[in-house]
């Protein structure tokens, strides 16, 4: 017993047992409580999924959480002990911590440790003060410098695990909402008074005003518990906007004075949450409710303004500050940056001035420029106000100077803050020009962006396309004022465009910028407002977008834009640029890129045609007529002379699909410059007038674009070239995909749509006898289909419609080739999901249950639906649910049952998959679960196997087994697998209502049937049975409704087990073969690990294990190949448990 206090704990060493008798608590000794203590402790710390489970109380019925923390919180309030004390804390941290919805905690216990959150909350806020009530002094319970400093542990650990604990809900009564406003007020007092009270007066001084018996190790362990707790709760919702203001003013100004403690710890700490209280310092000053004019409303805010001002005045004390210590210094340089960003308009100029000007000389430190440099990047991003800008243009130039070497550094972090701040400073406009419309004042001489201009081009690389698109974006803003900085403009044109040519033409042009990248963008630019169809969308600031790959290629296409636009290069030039010829590789029939297949498109050569197209349309005048007439020209010329189409005729052909797509309209540059000035006003909620765009045509860069086939001759020789493409074998797969691009470009862009959609539809219809044009026409179609953006007002009319959609259902009772099907499908449902009418919809779901309708065409109206649902862009959660409740037509038992051709029933099944992926926890409600109640016994019936559809191919010397029931199967299985994971990641709304079981809202016999489903499974070809070893893992995986059905189909299941695991290979199996049979053994002894698992579980409960598991397991398992295996899967299992259940 001696030995209970080494055991290595936090504060088992410093208590003698000789101190502490056991009388007077009723007969529990210290130690017995402490040890209780710890096993609570150590059982949420290691294993948090006990805290799930019911109490024996069955009047309660609550899980076993609350029990523990109502334990705790009044162990907590009443213990007379310091070290037992100190432990219930802890145990109560652990416990929050094992219940919070951030560390992987089950739904059940984050409702829980909602629902208890008031509780400990109340009592932690007494529990941090230094006052005692009357029934704590009669009881001996007395608060000490350890237990204050553990319970704004306990609050730190509420903070993050709750943020909304001290805020109150519409759901509370009067006296609740007092409560918390109590004890939020109580717990700020709190906090403030552990700073004053442990030795911080005003001034910063330490001193022992309240416990002067207190080490001075003690005091600043509290100062820094309360300090962290502060940082907590100003980044989460601490503050609620009613008490935002009086809470400020009360903790603030300790904050503010524990900055100049001279313990780095706390001076580090108070500078983290002086920083983490900066966003709600923000909202306070600029909230309406200070504009009243009244007296307490004035003085309120003439306090938040001194303190925000103390707060900054502190922070830049603490960055230039030579003798304080490294963690201070970062934390300080953190704090200035935020507090200029947000609190510049609110506070004194020579504050924000000093606190800047400090920023910049800490970029001459090694050890601080880092976090000198991002600070920076955030204040020289901020929304503009004079105060602000008259600190960034005092320090500008100098700061451009100090930043200038970072962006050749080694340091990729430094690298990149480095290019943003630049960027950010070339950006800005000069003093007194932020509210002006013409932007072509800079804020830095013409020689500085010049030097910074050339330093960036060395970071446009391919090995870092996000330092590569804010050097672009940096150019990009040097040439937008190249009136006013000629050199600058120069430096791009002479540094930036090579390296931006080699980026866009380089090797991994394709792999960097990604062909799915396209279609995002689209829908990136409608959920920015954009009204442009075109390639080149007007409005879009160049760094709202998230997308690394798509932000490069917009910085990519602006930059060839405004390099145009500032005269320093031609668009000719630019375009003979783009096509240069490049080292190609060939395979050994001598065609380039094989490896595409003519249902991808090269996303290099996209990204080039978009910055040709992005360069001729801010040319201006017949720059996009002229550009398309001499690259037709010269594909033309290589068809005569009979030269074989190569690098710079696909380029050409890319080329002109993207100035095809180009409507009529003014550049990019100037449309992006006045429409992005637009949006910001917008967004930031300014109220001033805006001016009107430039419309003259003498203003710059308004003149408008050309149609790139308004010359007739010039349309028809395109259209010869593209069909003698489409129809001539001797034409390679890369330059057919590039005629099929050009051809859907011109599709979709509104001035060529009359021509050459009928063009489209007419060869897509009649080419039935050359299968590759067929199929290169509905590339084409898609091509046009997908060039759009949802929120497009230039989209095909009701009539292109019609007529391009019966020439799609053409196809899908003709198309042999399963990839045309594909495409006719993708086509069909992206033009469904934009049908306001759902016309064809209906078309498409009476298609689909029509069994007298063609196979092709059954399942092509599937496969439509599912693309309708992957493709569609929804903007409120009433349109998902809309396109949600249309599957049902689709997915029944009309295009399930037995008699439906294959190929239908694989697609309802992949239909119902991709519902499950979109939207898990809508496809399992309530609202659906009739209609998966009636699919499930549907998708059961698909299962096993059908011995009509096996049949054996005699290949001379051997025969060859080929089941064409095999891609059924296996879509049935991963369909199950799909929705048993739908029903799990769902499990959080019935856990909410008490129900830990996933399965427990499945239809009624769904876990009978797929348990039944998995041993049929298991015994079916290798793709099947790794599927079906995943169903039994994912049954018996915290489902005991899944774990009694695999009970019954138990025998079956070993006697599948067995088969695989003690089949033999040939003896002339190669490495593939032995590395499967490898796979297919640890996918089974995985399985047979879970279920292993759960039944020994089930021992310790009473249950008895099934003895023909026990016989298989000495049998096929516990062997010498098999037994080590065995070992790792049940480990392996039991930490995945752990994982889950925690």
């Amino acid at each position: 017993d001696g030995d209970d206090d080494d055991d290595g704990s936090e504060y088992g060493s410093e208590y003698d047992a000789s101190e502490y008798s056991d009388d007077g608590d009723d007969d529990a000794s210290w130690k017995i409580r402490r040890g209780a203590t710890r096993v609570l402790r150590a059982v949420s710390s290691k294993a948090p999924f006990v805290l799930e489970a019911k109490t024996t109380d069955a009047a309660t019925d609550q899980p076993l959480f609350v029990s523990v923390v109502q334990k705790l919180v009044a162990r907590g309030s009443r213990e007379r002990d310091e070290s037992c004390r100190l432990e219930a804390f802890a145990a109560l941290e652990a416990a929050l911590r094992a219940a919070s919805p951030s560390r992987g905690a089950s739904s059940s216990l984050a409702a829980a440790l909602t629902a208890a959150a008031p509780d400990v909350a109340s009592a932690a806020s007494r529990w941090c003060s230094d006052a005692s009530t009357t029934k704590d002094k009669k009881s001996g319970v007395k608060s000490t410098l350890k237990t204050r400093a553990a319970a704004f542990g306990v609050l730190t650990e509420l903070a993050l695990c709750v943020p909304a604990a001290f805020t109150s809900n519409e759901t509370e009564t009067e006296t609740e909402k007092k409560t918390r406003r109590d004890a939020l007020g109580a717990v700020a007092a709190a906090c403030a008074g552990a700073l004053v009270s442990a030795g911080v007066d005003e001034r910063g001084a330490s001193g022992h005003t309240a416990f002067a018996d207190g080490s001075a190790a003690g005091i600043s362990e509290l100062r820094v518990a309360a300090l962290r707790f502060a940082c907590v709760a100003g980044k989460g919702r601490f503050f609620a906007e009613k008490e935002r203001s009086s809470l400020l003013t009360t903790l603030a100004p300790p904050l503010v004075a524990a900055t100049r403690d001279a313990y780095y710890k706390t001076a580090a700490e108070a500078f983290a949450a002086c920083e983490a209280l900066v966003p709600a310092f923000a909202l306070a000053l600029g909230s309406e409710d200070f504009g009243t004019g009244s007296d307490p409303a004035s003085s309120m805010l003439d306090a938040l303004v001194s303190t925000a001002t103390s707060l900054v005045s502190a922070a830049a004390e603490g960055v230039g500050a030579a003798d304080r210590d490294a963690e201070v210094k970062a934390a300080a340089t953190r704090c200035a940056g935020a507090a200029c960003s947000m609190l510049a308009p609110f506070v004194s100029r020579d504050v924000v001035v000093n606190t800047v000007a400090s920023l910049v000389e800490r970029l001459g430190n090694e050890a601080t420029r880092l976090g000198a440099t991002k600070a920076l990047s955030s204040v020289f991003a901020s929304e503009r106000s004079d105060t602000l800008s008259f600190a960034v243009a005092a320090v500008s130039e100098k700061a451009a100077k100090a930043l200038r070497p970072f962006t050749r550094q080694a340091d990729r972090a430094l690298r990149h803050v480095a290019l943003d701040a630049l960027y950010s400073l070339v950006a800005r406009p000069a003093l007194g020009h932020e509210d002006k419309d013409e932007d072509d004042s800079s804020l830095l001489s013409d020689a500085i962006v010049a030097d910074v201009v050339t330093d960036a081009a060395g970071c446009a690389v391919d090995a870092e396309p996000a330092a590569a698109a804010t050097a672009l974006r940096l150019a990009s803003a040097a040439l937008r004022r190249a009136s006013t900085l000629p050199s600058s403009a120069e430096a791009a044109r002479v540094s930036v465009l090579p390296a931006a040519v080699a980026l866009v033409k380089g090797a991994s042009a394709s792999s960097l910028f990604g062909a799915k990248s396209r279609s995002r963008a689209r829908q990136t630019s409608s959920a920015t407002g954009a009204s442009s169809a075109g390639r080149i969308v007007p409005g879009v600031d160049e760094k709202s977008v998230v997308d690394t790959p798509r932000s490069l290629r917009d910085a990519l296409r602006f930059f060839f834009g405004h390099l145009v636009t500032s005269g320093r290069c031609d668009h000719t030039q630019i375009l003979e640029l783009l096509l240069q010829e490049k080292t190609e590789t060939t395979d050994a029939n001598g065609d380039t890129n094989a490896s595409l297949s003519l249902s991808s498109r090269d996303a290099g050569a996209v990204a080039i045609a978009e910055c040709a197209a992005s360069a001729c349309a801010s040319a201006g005048g017949t720059a996009v007529a002229d550009a398309a007439k001499e690259l037709v020209m010269r594909l033309e010329a290589e068809k005569e002379k009979g030269v074989r189409f190569g690098y710079r005729s696909r380029l050409a052909m890319y080329c002109l699909g993207e100035l095809a797509r180009l409507p009529p309209r003014t550049s990019v540059a100037s449309s992006d410059d006045a429409n992005a000035k637009h949006a910001k006003a917008a967004k930031t909620g300014s109220k001033k007038k805006q001016k009107k765009a430039p419309s003259s045509s003498s203003e710059k860069s308004s003149s408008s674009s050309v149609s790139a086939f308004r010359d007739d001759s010039v349309a028809s020789t395109f259209e010869a070239l593209v069909r003698d493409t489409f129809e001539t074998r001797a034409v390679d797969e890369s330059f057919l995909i590039a005629a099929a691009f050009a051809l859907g470009g011109a599709c979709a862009g509104v001035e060529n749509r009359a021509r050459f959609l009928p063009v489209v539809i007419d060869g897509a219809s009649n080419s039935s006898s050359d299968q590759r044009a067929a199929y290169a026409f509905l590339v084409s179609a898609r091509e046009a289909v997908d060039g759009f953006s949802f929120s497009s007002d230039s989209f095909f009319t009701e009539t292109e419609t019609k007529s391009l959609v019966e020439c799609l259902l053409r196809n899908a009772d003709s198309a042999e080739e399963e990839g045309a099907r594909a495409v006719v499908a993708e086509c069909l449902g992206r033009l469904a999901a934009r049908d306001e009418n759902a016309a064809l919809v209906r078309r498409l779901e009476a298609d689909a249950n029509d069994a007298s309708a063609s196979a092709g065409r059954r399942a092509t109206a599937v496969d439509a639906a599912k693309h309708a649902l992957v493709h569609a862009s929804f903007t409120t959660h009433e349109q998902h649910y809309d396109l949600l409740g249309k599957l049902p037509g689709f997915v029944n038992d009309t295009t399930l049952a037995s008699n439906t051709d294959a190929r239908t029933r694989v697609a309802a099944m992949r239909c119902l998959s991709a519902a499950a992926h979109a939207d898990a926890d809508a496809l399992v409600s309530s609202r659906f679960n009739d209609w998966i109640a009636r699919v499930a016994p549907c998708l059961f019936a698909q299962t096993p196997v059908d011995t009509s559809l096996v049949r054996v191919v005699d290949l001379g010397p051997f025969k060859h087994t080929v089941d064409d029931g095999l891609e059924t199967r296996k879509a049935a299985f991963e369909c199950l697998a799909t929705l048993l994971d739908a029903f799990r990641t769902s499990a959080e709304g019935a856990a909410s209502r008490g129900d830990c079981d996933f399965l427990a809202n499945a239809p009624s016999g769904f876990a009978n049937g797929v348990a039944t489903a998995a041993a049929l499974g298991s015994k079916d070809h290798y793709d099947v049975k790794i599927v079906a070893h995943g169903l039994v893992c994912a049954l018996v995986k915290g489902s005991s409704l899944g774990t009694e059905a695999l009970r019954l189909v138990l025998p079956d299941l070993c006697v599948a087990f067995r088969g695989t695991l003690l089949s033999k290979l040939k003896s002339d199996a190669v490495k593939q073969e032995m590395d499967r049979a490898d796979d297919l053994a640890r996918s089974c002894l995985r399985a047979v690990a879970s279920v292993h698992a759960r039944l020994h579980a089930d021992d310790r409960s009473g249950f008895e294990t099934d003895p023909v598991f026990r016989a298989f397991l000495a049998e096929a398992v516990m062997t010498e190949k098999h037994g080590k295996m065995f070992e790792h899967a049940v480990v392996a299992f039991a930490e995945e448990e752990g994982v889950a259940r925690a």
